[in-house]
């Protein structure tokens, strides 16, 4: 699947729409960055209390300041364009940002010349 960079950053993003699922079933749809530099996913901290989600375990969350936070974490199912993935990571933060422990499952290609990305479920 082909996605077009989101003009709204700058420089322009990849940024996919997704379905956020909780184990109860609950969902929700939003934009999400591509984000190869993330090594979690995470999603906004406004969803705790509407998917209900429930701490699965701690990790240590480094940031790109090189601070270190231990943060809960939560297994939630991520659908991109039909590319289901259940029990992914993932910790409650600002925005919604697909890791690596997402990315990896996937070939993902960077097109920024094109401003776009390839996502392709191998």
């Amino acid at each position: 699947m082909r996605i077009p960079y989101s003009e709204e950053y700058d420089p322009p993003a990849p940024v996919v729409e997704v379905v956020v699922r909780s184990p109860r079933g609950k969902s929700v749809r939003l934009w999400a960055l591509l984000d190869s530099g993330a090594d979690i996913t995470v999603f906004p901290r406004e969803l705790l209390d509407e998917l209900g989600l429930i701490p699965g375990s701690t990790v240590l969350v480094k940031g790109y300041d090189g601070s270190t936070e231990e943060h809960y974490s939560y297994f939630i199912e991520v659908e991109v364009e039909g590319v289901m993935r259940s029990l992914v990571e993932a910790v409650a933060g600002e925005d919604m940002l697909l890791g690596r422990n997402f990315l990896n499952g996937l070939n993902v290609t960077l097109r920024g010349k094109d401003l776009e990305a390839e996502l392709i479920d191998p």
